[in-house]
């Protein structure tokens, strides 16, 4: 039996309809599931800079 990642498979499907729905696709993927499940975790915006570690 082949392994299928239906998370990969997602993102490439939304790759091919443009940067708006990749990131739409990520969000729901990582930031919700997040949300549903009260992992707190921080977020990442168009222009934020990384902290240095």
């Amino acid at each position: 039996m082949a392994f299928y990642n239906v998370n990969l498979r997602c993102l490439k499907i939304a790759s091919q309809g443009g940067n708006q729905d990749v990131s739409y696709r990520v969000r729901r993927l990582t930031k919700d599931a997040a949300d549903l499940f009260n992992v707190e975790g921080g977020t990442i915006d168009v222009g934020d800079v990384a902290e240095p570690a």
